[in-house]
């Protein structure tokens, strides 16, 4: 849900080429971020539901949050999915969460493409139009 109370306004895209490299490394690194969560997301799937590619190493899981007994002092809160979580149910836990890590690898793989063309227009600017192709010589 979109509240303009709570959300951050969005950043202005960069003008220089340091400011756009900067931006393609951000997010190539948030990428990197939902890859890896979406790879460790589908092992866990795979180990609980039984079907883990052969060679593959068995992967649990750790989900690590804030938690709260009273709502003001946060400590922190450790649940290992395979031990805490009836197998059965595993999967209904494991496929969401998998689910938003690639919509995650999704949007990140947009970003990084809109600073990518960004700085291709910057660079062609710099560079400046093509020489123009010679006119053709009549035959003579």
């Amino acid at each position: 849900m979109n509240d303009p109370q709570t959300e951050m306004p969005a950043a202005e895209p960069p003008t220089s080429i340091a400011g756009m490299l900067d931006a393609i490394n951000t997010n190539y690194v948030e990428l990197e971020r939902y890859v890896a969560g979406y790879n460790t997301l589908v092992r866990a799937y795979q180990t609980a539901t039984d079907q883990l590619p052969a060679g593959q190493r068995p992967k649990g899981l750790m989900l690590m949050f804030k938690g709260s007994v009273d709502d003001i002092h946060a400590i922190d809160v450790v649940i290992d999915v395979q031990k805490h979580v009836d197998p059965r149910y595993a999967p209904n836990v494991l496929a969401p969460l998998a689910s938003g890590q690639a919509a995650g690898m999704l949007a990140a793989v947009e970003r990084l493409i809109a600073s990518a063309v960004l700085l291709r227009d910057q660079i062609r600017v710099a560079v400046g139009p093509p020489p123009a192709a010679p006119s053709p010589v009549p035959p003579g």
